[in-house]
């Protein structure tokens, strides 16, 4: 018996490297999806001195992270209610928004993942800073939902979550 402690070792040690490289190789929805949102803050954070050519790509980038027919419904305290529909709209505004020249940050903090029973929708709850570049920063608490397409997590519709004013 003491002499097959090191062969199951062995084997229990191949067994977990091997589940731990099935889940690096094939991440779960829920890794997927927050990788994504990762990406996404990184593409909408700019320090204004980019290109033309690196403005497109950035933009182009960015807005394929949502769905054809997408939509954002943002409210800010004292600014009211900003709609964007649709993919074309937002690469548009992003781009648009990147050739002011100003810096731009967008960072997303304690995101709660939660994936529908049929795994093709989930939402996303999420503390978002978003930093404009003149110093000073807007906290919104923001919902994402989102939708598989061709096996990608796309986002299909940005809302404000009402929180406690």
């Amino acid at each position: 018996m003491v002499k097959q402690l090191p062969k199951i070792l062995i084997i229990l040690a191949l067994a977990g490297a091997v589940i731990w490289g099935l889940r690096i190789l094939f991440p779960g929805n829920e890794t997927r999806i927050r990788r994504n949102l990762e990406e996404l803050s990184e593409l909408a954070t700019f320090t204004g001195r980019e290109g033309n050519f690196k403005k497109v790509a950035t933009a182009s980038a960015l807005s394929e992270h949502f769905s054809t027919n997408a939509e954002i419904v943002i409210e800010v305290a004292g600014s009211g209610v900003g709609t964007l529909q649709g993919r074309g709209e937002i690469r548009q505004r992003v781009f648009a928004a990147m050739t002011q020249g100003r810096a731009f940050q967008v960072q997303f903090y304690d995101i709660n993942i939660v994936v529908a029973p049929d795994k093709q929708t989930a939402t996303a709850e999420m503390t978002a800073k978003i930093s404009p570049g003149d110093g000073d920063f807007i906290v919104q608490e923001l919902r994402f939902h989102l939708g598989k397409a061709d096996s990608n997590w796309v986002i299909e519709r940005i809302e404000t979550m009402k929180t406690f004013q």
